[in-house]
């Protein structure tokens, strides 16, 4: 078969499987088959064996609708390339907002301490170092399989520990961040039952969270106050319906300029706020 009839053939696939943009992922499979995409060698040119034999499989599998990122083994995120494959959620661009706001609320901090929870692929993290080199990055993630593509994307250019969120802070002395960004898991149990195919694919843990998906912002609203330096920023990832939930949290236990940011899509995609100068004490000790 030669490139372009493959590449129409795999788009046919593509797209009787149900994958939306098949033109897409169509040249995206021939490119990890082949090395290039079909605009960029001759469309006559006929397909290696060996060739052949990678498309197919790789088409077979994305038919099945297993998701591409890990089928490339590697994929983009602000600006730096990551290490990705089964066991770590996959980095996505709506995040980028996470890291945009973090940047913007750390303008005036110089060489900032920054700490990335439930880090995963390290994603955030690593694009706001390679934003800011002068920061100082601590990326914590508790699984073992995402841990693994963590300290493969680090490469020394962050910390990577592995701790869980609830009671890491405990580990922490008092104001020892200026900022603190977090991805936690926001979907409820009856959201995850109405996601996509390709989310199966993806650790649950990483994507499901208890108490309507606000478990993880209620005790980060409680306990990761203490570790931030007076002022310091806190941005967390959250589901486009979770943003007044989210602010009421961090109101409640004394958050201030408590903010709701929109991604490209224009979705509520996170939520800000900084510590204030004054701690009170509003239930850190009890957090659940």
């Amino acid at each position: 078969m030669v490139v372009q009839q493959a590449y129409l053939a795999v788009r046919a696939a593509l797209r009787d499987a149900g994958v939306e943009d098949a033109a897409w992922e169509a040249d995206a499979l021939l490119r990890l088959a082949t090395g290039k995409g079909h605009l960029e060698q001759d469309p006559r040119r006929p397909l290696a064996e060996g060739e052949q034999e990678r498309l197919d499989a790789l088409t077979e599998r994305r038919c099945a609708r297993y998701p591409l990122q890990y089928l490339a083994g590697r994929w983009p995120f602000y600006g730096i390339e990551l290490a990705v494959g089964e066991g770590v959620l996959i980095p996505r661009p709506d995040t980028e907002t996470v890291v945009e706001q973090a940047l913007a609320m750390l303008q005036k901090t110089p060489a900032p301490r920054v700490l990335d929870l439930c880090a995963g692929s390290g994603a955030i993290g690593l694009a706001l170092k390679q934003a800011r080199p002068d920061a100082a990055v601590v990326l914590v993630e508790r699984s073992d399989a995402a841990l693994r593509y963590c300290r493969e994307n680090a490469q020394g250019k962050a910390e990577v520990v592995q701790a869980d969120l609830f009671g890491y802070e405990k580990t922490l002395p008092p104001e020892c961040f200026d900022c603190i960004v977090c991805n936690p898991p926001y979907v409820t149990e009856t959201e995850y039952g109405s996601l996509g195919p390709e989310l199966a694919f993806e650790p649950r843990e990483a994507l499901v969270a208890a108490e309507e998906g606000l478990a993880f912002y209620r005790y980060l609203a409680r306990a990761y106050r203490r570790p931030l330096a007076p002022g310091g920023a806190l941005v967390l990832e959250i589901g486009a319906s979770q943003g007044a939930a989210v602010a009421s949290l961090l109101t409640g236990c004394g958050w201030e300029e408590i903010g709701t940011v929109r991604d490209l899509g224009g979705n509520d995609r996170c939520v800000c706020a900084r510590r204030a100068s004054d701690i009170r004490d509003t239930g850190d000790a009890k957090a659940q």
